[in-house]
């Protein structure tokens, strides 16, 4: 084998991602398959799959949930609990995140909100805060008993700061306590001291799942079961009633985990024509969103349906960047970029070290850890490290700009102060801390998911998860039209809307045009 493939460069040369999924071609062809499910249906969806998935002729399209069943019970019980594991992890940490989520009411006041001007004597514990709005020159004290805070209840914490509190409150309403203390308190604890404001009606959002998920599976030179569990399992703990897999030569494992998961079924076609046929309900319910890693016509099929269907980040190919200094084992982290590696000839995995004796060490053992993988593994691996690239850097802030600027899909930090420098990072979709946090343990079901935003997409997006299928959908009920329809008007008549300025005025004189038995 000839040197390795792992380019040589300097911090400086580290580029913002180009987006490797756009290539005209696959647009091309990703738009063909869309097109031609879209006009064709079934019978040109089975067509595709034929020519491209090698689905067997006459063989079914769709796999029943019961069928998915009969998949699982004919693995080893080993590997079936090896999957329920998995799926424990995963879906606790799916839950944990949906706890946090609550929904919000408020009311609306005509008084305006304004900043505390007197909140914190000489001897307080922390400065102003603001995020935390009263009256002028009130200071809220929820432990005095006038106080109209609806905080005062003695059963409620003294102080929204104070996370000792939140272990011992008995609130029945645990998840909105743990919202509002954590991001919400301010606008919470002042509800009750609005009241010397007229009240004009009340807002806020619940927050709704979607009805029908569409995951994808890929089933290339791997077949990924894990990726089943990631996708499917937070849709289910989101409250979504219907969850479809799709990918193509689906082996017993993917089906036994898509099983475990819990979809309704299982769509073996994989693709651009099986984004297309989730998108377009072809042989199975129409999908809301589509979500799961994929190759580059997947990526592409997916980018030209938004808007009829939601997408999450774009998911693949797969990333890798590790930070590293002496502290780090050269060895481990050159496993850890083959494992990045071998996921397809397009990953890239990549290092930034602190010293060249880091950089050989890592080099060296890449070489001897190459040439003892299997094939395909090791062409495979080969090909991809010729994407990455390694990088000797000792200055601290120099390297925090390449990876915020590389924005990579997984990021490893395996220095003496990995929580330090996190803390300094913007742009990775999903971290992971010290030498012992292999990305691999990411992968299979650690708890958060492996479904991440790749080409550059953190800085923007995050990973999947159940907020990917929760809709936050605002209300708005107006109680007293009145006092909020002369500001309207007028602020309608700034934009030249008139039709909007006597929408608003009309609720005005029907109001006051009430009797009190009306």
């Amino acid at each position: 084998m000839e040197k390795h493939p792992l380019k040589r460069i300097a911090i400086d040369d580290i580029a913002e991602p180009s987006v490797r999924l756009f290539d005209p071609e696959i647009e091309a062809v990703a738009k063909q398959a869309i097109d031609a499910i879209r006009a064709g249906k079934e019978p040109e969806l089975r067509r595709w799959a034929e020519r491209l998935d090698g689905l067997p002729v006459g063989a079914p399209l769709v796999i029943s949930r019961d069928e998915l069943k009969a998949a699982y019970d004919k693995l080893p019980k080993k590997t079936t609990e090896l999957m329920e594991r998995a799926k424990g992890r995963v879906a606790a940490f799916a839950a944990a995140q949906r706890a946090c989520l609550t929904p919000l009411e408020l009311p609306i006041r005509i008084e305006p909100i304004k900043m505390k001007s007197q909140m914190y004597s000489s001897e307080a514990r922390r400065p102003p805060d603001p995020n935390e709005f009263s009256h002028p020159g009130e200071f809220i004290d929820p432990s005095d008993p006038n106080d109209s805070s609806e905080f005062s209840h003695p059963n409620e914490f003294s102080d929204p700061n104070d996370l000792n509190d939140l272990e011992d409150s008995n609130d029945s309403n645990r998840p909105t306590t743990l919202n509002i203390a954590t991001g919400e308190m301010a606008a919470k604890r002042n509800t009750g001291r609005g009241e010397k404001g007229a009240l004009v009606g009340r807002h806020g959002h619940d927050l709704v799942p979607v009805a029908r998920v569409g995951c994808y599976v890929p089933g290339g030179a791997f077949p990924l079961p894990s990726s089943a569990i990631m996708t499917v399992v937070p849709a289910k703990v989101a409250g979504v009633e219907e969850v479809w897999c799709a990918g193509p030569r689906p082996s017993n494992e993917t089906l036994a985990a898509a099983w475990v998961a819990g979809a309704d079924g299982f769509l073996q076609v994989g693709g651009a024509h099986a984004i297309a046929a989730l998108a377009f309900g072809i042989c199975i319910p129409r999908c809301d969103i589509i979500v799961g890693p994929g190759g580059k016509y997947v990526m592409a099929a997916k980018r030209q349906l938004f808007g009829i269907v939601g997408t999450e980040a774009p998911a693949g190919p797969s990333e890798l960047l590790i930070i590293a200094d002496k502290t780090a084992d050269p060895d481990m982290i050159a496993a850890d970029l083959l494992a990045q590696a071998e996921h397809s000839p397009d990953a890239m995995p990549a290092a930034i070290v602190s010293e060249e004796t880091i950089a050989l060490e890592i080099e060296k053992s890449l070489m001897t850890r190459l040439e003892d993988l299997p094939e395909p593994n090791q062409s495979i691996a080969y090909r991809a490290l010729s994407n990455g690239f390694l990088c000797v850097e000792q200055d601290l802030w120099r390297i925090v700009e390449g990876a915020n600027r590389c924005a990579p899909e997984h990021l490893e930090i395996a220095t003496s102060d990995p929580v330090g420098l996190m803390k300094q990072i913007k742009n990775a979709g999903s971290i992971f801390l010290g030498i012992g946090s292999a990305e691999v343990f990411g992968d299979y079901g650690a708890g958060p998911n492996h479904t991440l935003p790749t080409g550059g997409a953190s800085r923007f997006a995050a990973g999947l998860s159940v907020l990917c299928f929760l809709r936050a959908r605002t209300w708005l009920a107006i109680e007293n039209p009145e006092l909020l329809a002369e500001d309207t008007a007028a602020f309608a008549r700034l934009e030249g809307l008139e039709a909007h300025a006597q929408a608003a005025l009309a609720r005005v004189h029907k109001h006051k045009n009430k009797g009190p038995d009306s």
